[in-house]
Formats: C-alpha cells, structure tokens, sequence
C-alpha cells in the first residue's frame, strides 16, 4: 500500500504521551487515511488533522510492543469508498483527555503512493500493522472494532492453541471426559455379552461344548455348565500328557450312551487315539439341568470337556 516512512509524533501526541507517562490512559480511537500531499519543507509535527483525509477506518488490534512502541491493526478496505483516490497520508488518531480527539502521529508516502479504487470494481481488503512511539506508558488502550473483517494465518493460528478460544466447547469437553458414566466402555461390552448370551438363536449352529478346568485336586467336581439339557452330556475329563486310547465317560460299560440321569462307567472306544491321558473316573451324576458332579476314586487335577 505504498513506501511509508516511520510515523512521526505530532505535538499534540507528543503534549499526550506526557500526560500518559503520568498515569493518564493512553488510548487510540481510529485509523485516517487521506491523499493529502506533504509540501516541501512540510512540518508534519504541527498537524492537527490530516490534509485531506479521505477514510476512517477502525482499529482491529493492539499490540505493546515492550520496546517503547506499540502495534495497531487496521483493515484497509475499499468498502463504501465512492471515488478512489492514492494513499499518500496515514493518521493515527487519539483520545486527550482535555482536548477529545486528536491526531497522535502521520505517516506519509509521498510520490510512492498505491492507489486504492472505489468499491464494487475491485474489493480491497488488506490487512495492515502500523507502529507508533508509546515510550514506557503504562496505559495503552484503544478503541477496537468488534467487527472484524479478516484474520490473518498467524490470528487463526494463535486463535487454535489459546486455551480462552472457545471455552464454552472446551468445557463441554472436558466435563464430558471426566463424566464415568460417559462411554463406560467395559460395562457396555458387558451387556451386550449378556444381551447376546439372553438370545436363545446366539450360536445355533454350533455345537454345544464347555471345558472346565479343575486346577485344585478334588474327588468330586461339580461343573456348572448352563447348556439347559434335560439329560447328562458326554462327559470327558481328561490330564494333558501322552497319547492313550480314547475313553468316553458319559456312555455306559457297553459303549452304549446313558442320557437318563443313571451313574455311568467308563466305555471304551477301542482304536481311537488321542494325546491326552484319560483320567478315570466311577460315576457322574446329574444334579440339575446345569450341574454335573463326577467323582473320581482319588482327588484328580485337570480338564473336563462336556458336549451335547
């Protein structure tokens, strides 16, 4: 938007930064643009207005600097601008406490001046950082617009990582992960395991099998197996060692298979090997549709398989 020089305090500013460096508040009220050409020999420290000022604009942001300067931002924009006309003349305008307004420094471009069209031709929107001298006053406000018409890349980004952007979200957030009743991941595994266990069709197609490990020598396990049969299952029990010929507890002496609920004997079914070692036992017994008892002469450590 054209080569301008640093700004220069007029000595209006310079009568205001005194009175800031006492205490009083130092706030700037709007930026002036204009294409008032500065004269030879011109004396800008004695402006009270600028030449021809042609727009207001607002001020977007402020920044203290820290080094005895200060940051403002503006918008420059063509809208609502019915002639166009060169930039030659930037105001930055300030509030005195005894005299309102005033001009608190100018800048100029002199003949380097961009020209700015009139709106609806071409839309001019630049966002703009002009720099003024503060000196260590410990008062710096001004006037921000609370309409703001472009952010920058950098503004996005310093607006993510701000822990103030959008409390009311980050609030919701966290109090939604530190609920415990929010996404109780274990508990809602757990009932769908029991909702699906609930349906009789879960599994049809598979054979009903469970393995019950008895890792505590006993003479008697009880198994409970909840298969819902009214007769005994197949019953092997057996300790994982060498392989042995096959023997099938759950069918009688003969071979023959005892569903009535009588004590059963252990039937061999010759010619079948398997690796592991039949642990035998004298009798199972049937104590509910769920319950199986086998009793074996001694107390016995391993697995029973039951099928039906």
């Amino acid at each position: 938007m054209g080569d301008f020089s640093g700004t220069i305090l007029t000595n209006r500013g310079r009568n205001l930064l005194a009175k800031a460096q006492t205490g009083v508040t130092l706030q700037f009220t709007r930026i002036g643009i204009g294409d008032g050409a500065w004269t030879t020999g011109q004396d800008p420290t004695i402006l009270t207005a600028l030449i021809s000022e042609k727009k207001s604009l607002a001020i977007q942001s402020l920044e203290v600097a820290g080094d005895g300067t200060s940051k403002l931002r503006f918008v420059l924009t063509n809208t609502g601008l019915t002639a166009g006309f060169f930039i030659r003349e930037i105001g930055i305008f300030a509030n005195d406490p005894d005299l309102g307004e005033i001009l608190y420094a100018v800048t100029s471009a002199g003949n380097k001046a961009d020209y700015i069209p009139v709106a609806g031709v071409t839309l001019i929107e630049n966002v703009t950082d002009i720099f003024t001298v503060v000196a260590n006053t410990q008062n710096v406000t001004a006037v921000i617009s609370d309409t703001v018409v472009i952010a920058t890349k950098k503004d996005i980004q310093n607006h993510d990582v701000s822990a103030a952007s959008h409390q009311d979200i980050r609030n919701s957030l966290d109090s939604h992960k530190q609920n415990t009743t929010e996404h109780n991941i274990p508990a809602q595994i757990g009932s769908a395991i029991n909702v699906h266990n609930g349906d009789p069709n879960a599994h049809s197609g598979i054979s009903k099998r469970i393995e019950y490990i008895q890792d505590t020598a006993l003479d008697k396990w009880s198994i409970i197996h909840n298969l819902n049969t009214p007769n005994i299952p197949v019953v092997k029990v057996f300790s994982e060692s060498a392989a042995e010929t096959y023997y099938a507890s759950g069918f009688c002496g003969d071979g023959s298979y005892c569903g009535d609920g009588s004590y059963c004997g252990d039937g061999i079914i010759s010619g079948t090997v398997l690796d592991y070692t039949e642990i035998s036992y004298t009798k199972t017994r049937k104590v509910d549709s769920n319950n199986l008892k086998i009793y074996f002469a001694t107390p016995q450590t391993g697995k029973a398989v039951i099928l039906i």
